[in-house]
């Protein structure tokens, strides 16, 4: 519900020019629908996702949403399939500061229990990282600045590889 009314407030805002260079972020598109999607790739809204949720929550969201509704936690494949340029994040101190865990949740989107939620939505280990690095850079117009792993930074390579 809060996705539809943040689209149908974007929609009467930007009627002029949805598809301009805006770089309007949705954090905590963990609930969104493909339709809803359909809509973000069309008007440039950028999905920030939570994809660690799958690892802290992932069984209660089945508990409580039902295998399928969870099994499209946080859609960062479908988002990536349908070529829209997505992010990734967590919420401190919802769950502990850990880009690592977050780039994992993604690649595995494996719960704290060991269940895969969502298999079909797993990301390479390369996308994941683009989600929280450019991307996300990105996302706040600081691309210039920020979010590049140069290959010749030897404290980036080595953070990487390890």
């Amino acid at each position: 519900a809060a996705i539809d009314l943040f689209l149908r407030c974007f929609e009467q805002a930007w009627a002029d020019d949805v598809t301009s260079d805006h770089r309007t972020a949705v954090i905590h598109s963990q609930f969104v629908r493909r339709d809803q999607l359909e809509k973000y790739r069309d008007w440039g809204i950028i999905p920030s996702f939570y994809t660690e949720h799958t690892y802290f929550f992932g069984s209660t969201h089945v508990a409580n949403r039902g295998a399928e509704q969870a099994a499209f936690l946080s859609p960062m494949r479908t988002a990536l399939d349908m070529g829209i340029r997505c992010s990734n994040h967590t919420d401190f101190s919802v769950c502990p500061m850990d880009p690592m865990r977050v780039l994992w949740s993604s690649v595995t989107r494996q719960s704290r229990e060991g269940a895969v939620i969502g298999p079909s939505e797993r990301v390479e280990r390369w996308e994941g990282l683009k989600a929280l690095t450019i991307n996300a850079a990105w996302q706040i117009r600081e691309e210039d600045q920020k979010g590049v792993l140069d290959p010749e930074d030897q404290a980036h390579r080595r953070r990487a590889s390890g």
